[in-house]
């Protein structure tokens, strides 16, 4: 193969072109195999065309603001080979005569995103926004991350200055959801402020709105061990009380705020209504996508918490005749400083509107690096090492699985992979798990959870970097 064109991977393709690509494509079309010039600035890729079973070519390249977005396609090749031809003829013609911008003439109210040039003085910079910014560890994340902003609506005008200060988890946990909702192939609507996302499937529309459990401790006055860049050990498991009371009320404060919040449907109109009120939610499902990020390392254990909190209730174990027996035991009630607060948050009063619970213990800054580096992005060719538990196919197994590997262009992690959907028995408009077909899907009767998992469902993971012998977690 011609030095100019050379073949990438199907991963790499997906971290440059997958948010363009409209989820009615996959009816009608296969992608088969990818390419590049030796700048990665002009893509192109094979798919097989089911209606008449040829082969077409599609070369894409950056637009004005930085997204890769198609501008040539060849249709009705017999081969593969005849098409991969003409893709490699027209990307050499392109490079050599300079071409790395396509311009597409429909972005004279958009502007290229620099998500990272800063627009707050250094002292006022979230720690782990410096961290991504500067540290060679993380590059793998910052230049997924960069792909993806092109193609990510800001519709409240300040994604990039809370991205880049107090607002950074919450603005990560939107990037990982907007990455999901689109590996499901759901057409996600930005047209309006609240709530963050609208998915469409078919002739369906959901809600979804992100939240976060914010963090207890003080990064900006606080050595974060985490920031610390030495190397460092897993921290200990939490005691009794901070897993089956303090961290379900931490679940619950961000989630109760957003059943009770109120807001102007018009802003004409002094009337505030909840979420699930405002006209372009009518009649239509209503999820809230929530994220632990109350102290580093805190979703590797949180989860089960949540499930207390949302169902109001703990689970033990035990075998009868060598099978495994799952005993419900009922909670009514977390303690709030001498304060009871109700367990069962799906059983509490309106909160029938709120349709399920999606939450994943992988939505992190981790997430991004493994996923960046699986798309070839790590321009320092560093090591980095997955571990963590998993759930065990076996009805009798009353624990998980360990794994470990290390991550590589041929790993094949997913956005889905880890995340969870906590159905409302009370949904007052039950939401359809096709919308979300690659989640774990959690349904609650009599006491029991019923699971639908899907084959690889991590709990928890940790990645290790490694670069000579300075491991960072």
């Amino acid at each position: 193969m011609d030095e100019i064109v050379k073949q990438i991977t199907e991963e790499k393709f997906n971290a440059y072109a997958r948010l363009t690509i409209l989820p009615i494509a996959d009816y009608f079309c296969k992608q088969i195999c990818w390419f590049a010039n030796k700048n990665e600035d002009i893509l192109g890729t094979i798919v097989f065309d089911f209606t008449d079973f040829s082969f077409n070519c599609i070369l894409m390249g950056r637009d004005e603001i930085g997204k890769f977005r198609a501008f040539d396609i060849a249709t009705d090749f017999n081969t593969p080979n005849s098409a991969f031809l003409w893709i490699q003829s027209n990307i050499e013609k392109l490079t050599l005569a300079g071409k790395t911008i396509f311009p597409q003439g429909d972005n004279e109210k958009n502007k290229k995103i620099d998500l990272f040039e800063d627009v707050k003085p250094f002292e006022q910079q979230h720690p782990y926004y410096q961290l991504l910014k500067n540290n060679k560890f993380w590059n793998a994340a910052k230049k997924l991350i960069q792909e993806i902003m092109p193609h990510y609506t800001d519709i409240d005008g300040n994604f990039i200055e809370q991205f880049q200060t107090t607002g950074f988890d919450q603005r990560l946990w939107e990037l990982y959801l907007f990455n999901y909702f689109k590996e499901e192939k759901l057409e996600v609507i930005r047209n309006y402020n609240i709530p963050d996302f609208i998915l469409r499937l078919g002739d369906k529309e959901i809600g979804v709105e992100a939240v976060t459990v914010s963090r207890k401790v003080d990064y900006y006055n606080t050595d974060s061990r985490f920031l610390s860049g030495k190397p460092i050990s897993i921290p200990k498991f939490p005691d009794e009380k901070m897993l089956h009371n303090d961290m379900p009320l931490l679940w619950g404060s961000p989630l109760y705020s957003k059943l009770n919040h109120t807001i102007k449907a018009n802003p004409k109109d002094e009337l505030k209504v909840h979420y699930w009120e405002l006209p372009q939610m009518q009649g239509k499902p209503f999820v809230l996508a929530v994220q632990d990020f109350h102290d580093d390392y805190c979703m590797t254990w949180s989860q089960n918490s949540l499930i207390e909190y949302l169902y109001g209730y703990t689970y033990s174990s035990i075998y009868v005749d060598n099978e495994l027996k799952i005993i419900p035991n009922k909670i009514t009630s977390f303690d709030k400083n001498g304060v009871e607060v109700p367990a069962g948050f799906f059983f509490q009063p309106f909160v029938e509107n709120i349709s399920a619970i999606i939450a994943t213990p992988l939505g992190t800054l981790s997430k991004f690096n493994r996923l960046g580096k699986q798309a070839g992005f790590d321009k320092y060719n560093l090591m980095m090492v997955r571990m963590g538990c998993c759930h065990k196919n076996d009805k009798n197994a009353n624990k998980p699985n360990f794994f470990q590997y290390t991550v590589t262009e041929k790993s094949k992690e997913t956005w889905a992979e880890g995340l969870s959907v906590f159905h409302n028995p009370n949904a007052l408009h039950p939401l359809d798990p096709l919308f979300f077909p690659n989640a774990a899907h959690h349904y609650f009767k009599d006491g029991q959870i019923e699971s639908h998992m899907p084959e690889f469902m991590p709990y928890n993971s940790y990645t290790m970097n490694f670069d000579f012998y300075e491991p960072i977690l």
